[in-house]
Parts: structure tokens; C-alpha cells; sequence
């Protein structure tokens, strides 16, 4: 899994909150300078030293810490929670590897990085046969050993992740041409050699490349496009560019 993100993006909750504070702070601050509102307590204590005010000054010192403190470890718990939280909204519940989401927003940053990428759409074409034959328990293992032969491909270059069903999708980051149709043979040859219970795997790739310019709407509606035609054609590999 890729190594998540130690900061936290404010929300537009928060955002308003910290405004909020920062306004009136900056307003007592000019009440304070304004109105000598320091000298005011301490004459206020003064006249009233019989009710001893002047004793609560430590103790709301001492409580303003406190609350700090309290805040503070609440924070840690809350940042905790939402890294876990993050992590399990990028990892697919079955492999454990990334899911969708996760390949759509690591196409979000290439596009925006404007990095030249390869894009791989694979296809089990036969897996609602071993569903059928073997239970839903063994589909699952086969999209578990499936996830982790593409991950094993898939370098710091590379990034895997299931798309959707039995479907995984593969983005190989610098490749050009060459290399994305080099990657796409290799791939298909690891999966369908790997036989599950004796059952054959059948796999279809559809692989495009990005263009300058492309949006990941476009780019994925040529991997969808070229894996449709590698379905209907009955072809292991079918590249649109």
C-alpha cells in the first residue's frame, strides 16, 4: 500500500471555526490595549478583596492549561482515527490492495503533474465460471493471488488496484508506448499461467496511453473502450491509442 499522508486537510467546518477564533482574539486584543482591561481586573479585585477574585486568576490559568491539554490529546485521537479512517477508503476490502478510489485519484495527480503515463484495464473472463464451480470463498482467493501477482509487477512505477469486480486496473507511471505493450504481455502471461484448481484463466487486457491534454475521464474511456474490444474479439491484449 502506498504510504499515507501524516497531515490533515482542514475541513470547511474547521476553516470556519479558526476564523472565527482568530476574529475575536484579534477583538479582545483591541478591547484589551484599548481599555487597559488588565488594569480593570486588578482594580476590580481590589475592591472587591473580600470575595477574593484575585484567587481565581491561578485558578483559571490552571484550568485554561488543563483545557488545552485536554484538547490537544483529543486532537491526537481524532488524527489517528481519520488516518485509519483514510487508509481504509483507498484499500479494497477483499485483496487488501488499493480500490477504485485510490486509482482515480492517483490518475487526479499525474493529470495534474501533466506526466506521461500507460494504462491498463485487465479483465478475469472467466470468473463468474470459477465462482459458479468452485464458491464465492475460492473467487475470492483467486482476486487476492490476481491483486498480488500485479502488485509484484508493478514497481515504484507502477500501481495496481482493483477496479471493479473482476476487474483490476494497472497505471504505469513514465512508460511510453513500448514499455506500457512490453508491461501488458508480461502481465498477461503471469496470470494465465497460474492455474486455480486445475480451471484455466482467461484473461483480457485493454491498455491505452495518455495524451497531452487528456482528462482521466478520457483516458479511462480508452482502456474501457480497448478492453471491450479485446472481449468481443476474443484477443488476449487489445491496445487503443
Amino acid at each position: 500500500m502506498r504510504r499515507f499522508s501524516n497531515s490533515i486537510s482542514l475541513t470547511s467546518s474547521a476553516k470556519r471555526d479558526l476564523i472565527i477564533i482568530a476574529l475575536l482574539s484579534t477583538l479582545v486584543f483591541i478591547v484589551s490595549f484599548q481599555y487597559d482591561l488588565s488594569e480593570w481586573l486588578f482594580a476590580t479585585t481590589r475592591n472587591y478583596e473580600s470575595l477574593e477574585l484575585d484567587e481565581l486568576i491561578p485558578f483559571a490559568v490552571f484550568l485554561s492549561f488543563c483545557f488545552a491539554w485536554f484538547s490537544w490529546r483529543r486532537w491526537r485521537e481524532i488524527k489517528g482515527l481519520y488516518l485509519i479512517v483514510e487508509k481504509l477508503s483507498l484499500q479494497d476490502t477483499i485483496t487488501k490492495g488499493h480500490n477504485r478510489r485510490a486509482a482515480i485519484i492517483e490518475l487526479s495527480k499525474l493529470q495534474q503533474q501533466q506526466a506521461k503515463f500507460g494504462l491498463l484495464l485487465i479483465d478475469l473472463d472467466n470468473f463468474k465460471q470459477i465462482n459458479e464451480s468452485f464458491g464465492y470463498d475460492i473467487g475470492d482467493e483467486v482476486l487476492v493471488r490476481k491483486a498480488a501477482i500485479l502488485a509484484r509487477y508493478c514497481t515504484k512505477q507502477g500501481f495496481s488496484a482493483r477496479w471493479t469486480g473482476a476487474q483490476f486496473i494497472v497505471i504505469a507511471k513514465g512508460y511510453d508506448v513500448h514499455q506500457t505493450q512490453q508491461l501488458a504481455k508480461k502481465l498477461h502471461r503471469a496470470i494465465v499461467d497460474e492455474l486455480f484448481n486445475s480451471m484455466e484463466i482467461i484473461c483480457r487486457l485493454g491498455l491505452t496511453q495518455s495524451h497531452q491534454g487528456d482528462s482521466v475521464e478520457q483516458a479511462l474511456q480508452r482502456a474501457q473502450d480497448a478492453l471491450l474490444e479485446a472481449k468481443l474479439n476474443q484477443q488476449d491484449i487489445y491496445q487503443q491509442w
